[in-house]
């Protein structure tokens, strides 16, 4: 479970890691918005949690193809 500072400054959560999969796809939250998970006492950039982290990487990491292979 985590809780997350919203962009009005407001505490949310507890919440699932699916709600917060879907508040990112709904820019609800994003890269830094700070979150805090269960049994921590530090909150920390969304961005940084491992099973987020991907959600934020550069559209070009995720699409890049060898220019080779668009060429064959």
């Amino acid at each position: 479970m985590y809780r997350i500072i919203g962009a009005d400054g407001r505490e949310y959560g507890p919440i699932s890691a699916d709600q917060l999969r879907q508040w990112i796809a709904q820019n609800r939250a994003n890269a830094s918005t700070p979150v805090l998970t269960e049994g921590a006492n530090e909150w920390k950039p969304l961005s940084s949690l491992p099973e987020f982290s991907l959600l934020f990487a550069p559209a070009a990491l995720a699409s890049e193809a060898p220019s080779s292979a668009l060429s064959e």
